[in-house]
């Protein structure tokens, strides 16, 4: 505990998710790059982790 005249360190911030947020993917990606996705998604007819992981993974690779 800090005596008087002491500055204390401020506290953490608290991050908390927005309460009725979006959870769809494109929630947090650049309208451009959700797009690309969803095309990408469809092409593989697939849906889920794997399919992010692998669209994200053929976007590095493919330099864009």
């Amino acid at each position: 505990m800090a005596s008087k005249g002491e500055a204390k360190p401020p506290p953490e911030p608290v991050v908390r998710p927005r309460k009725g947020g979006s959870r769809r993917v494109g929630a947090t990606l650049p309208a451009e790059l959700y797009v690309r996705f969803k095309a990408y998604v469809a092409r593989r007819g697939g849906t889920g982790e794997q399919a992010i992981a692998d669209a994200i993974e053929q976007m590095v690779t493919s330099g864009e």
